[in-house]
């Protein structure tokens, strides 16, 4: 079944935050004072159960970031906003990097929440594999318990591609 969300903060939960305009990948990364601002930084951690990863509201990203780890059914990883103002947009207008994926979720029982996607490209192969590897957002395949919910798409040939079993897609 769907995973059991529990909002009990563990003892080891872990935050990190990300502000595409005033973030530095030097700095720790754990409060909104001291934010990442790179989705490359983002893509070479692994991420625990339980983690928080906040995207600074009002900030915009191009590429690909892929959210590696597993968390679990009592404290799942949680991918997000802080702040105020327009939710964080994602966007990857080359179908050569990532196959054109904004997003990749790479690991068991991860949210993903009220972020904004847009532009993306059609897929780059003519053969299903090629599609199959395409969406603005990507769950691959063995990612399983994933949520996704209350997104925004937009210019997006293919929203969500996701091979993951147990998840859900809602708003």
């Amino acid at each position: 079944g769907l995973p059991n969300i529990s909002m009990n903060a563990s003892d080891d939960m872990r935050a990190f935050y990300i502000d595409s305009t005033s973030g530095d990948d030097d700095n720790v990364g754990t409060s909104e004072n001291s934010p990442w601002r790179t989705l490359e930084k983002v893509s070479s951690m692994t991420f625990r159960p339980g983690d928080h990863i906040y995207f600074k509201r009002g900030s915009s990203y191009s590429g690909c970031v892929t959210i590696n780890g597993d968390g679990n059914a009592d404290n799942p990883i949680t991918i997000g906003v802080y702040g105020s103002g327009n939710a964080p947009s994602f966007t990857n207008e080359s179908n050569r990097n990532c196959d054109g994926n904004a997003m990749q979720i790479r690991g068991d029982y991860h949210i993903v929440e009220d972020l904004y996607f847009h532009h993306t490209p059609p897929a780059r192969l003519s053969s299903f594999i090629g599609v199959w590897a395409s969406g603005a957002l990507h769950v691959g395949l063995g990612s399983d318990h994933v949520i996704i919910r209350n997104n925004e798409f937009s210019h997006t040939p293919k929203a969500i591609q996701s091979t993951s079993e147990y998840s859900l897609i809602t708003n």
